[in-house]
């Protein structure tokens, strides 16, 4: 406590802000890049490893927060960061039991549902700076995916499954925001 009156005299909230928020916007990242990954032909990339630290960091924050004594909070910290370990554990677990193969047909797609989804996360990241502006609502699942992919329908099925999941927290968290 004594090391967080010192670095924060007037609390931890700005600094939970702060790491909360740079690690929605490292989600966004790994999003894009497991989508890349796993459905079209690019390397994984750094974007997990970085979102994991700033992850620790984030957590880091909310435990100081909560030493701290604050009225109700006008932010739903464990479910934007639990939002944030979706996007992280999920691309983590999808990456390891998936390795990359050849490009689904539905690659763009996948692609743009994925670009949606780390959009959400970003626009709550930037709220999360800022506490006056509203969430916009998550992006919907767009539909129209094909039937007839043989046994890469598990891939899509696994990479649908856990990109409705992360629209589903960032709905959460941005129904406590508007």
């Amino acid at each position: 406590m004594l090391t967080g009156l010192l670095a924060w005299p007037r609390g931890s909230a700005g600094e939970l802000r702060r790491a909360t928020a740079r690690f929605l916007v490292a989600a966004a990242a790994v999003v894009r890049q497991t989508i890349a990954a796993l459905a079209g032909s690019a390397p994984a990339g750094s974007a997990l490893p970085m979102a994991r630290r700033g992850g620790l960091l984030a957590e880091a924050s909310y435990t100081l927060y909560q030493v701290e004594r604050h009225p109700s909070a006008e932010v739903d910290w464990p479910g934007a960061l639990d939002a944030g370990h979706h996007a992280v554990g999920g691309a983590d677990s999808l990456l390891r039991s998936s390795p990359p193969a050849e490009p689904l047909s539905c690659h763009r797609q996948l692609t743009g549902y994925a670009d949606a989804v780390a959009g959400g996360y970003e626009r709550l990241a930037a709220a999360l700076r800022d506490p006056k502006p509203r969430c916009e609502p998550p992006p919907a699942d767009p539909g129209g995916w094909p039937t007839d992919l043989g046994l890469d329908m598990y891939r899509l099925s696994d990479l649908r499954v856990w990109l409705d999941r992360l629209a589903e927290d960032l709905a959460q968290v941005g129904d406590q925001r508007r």
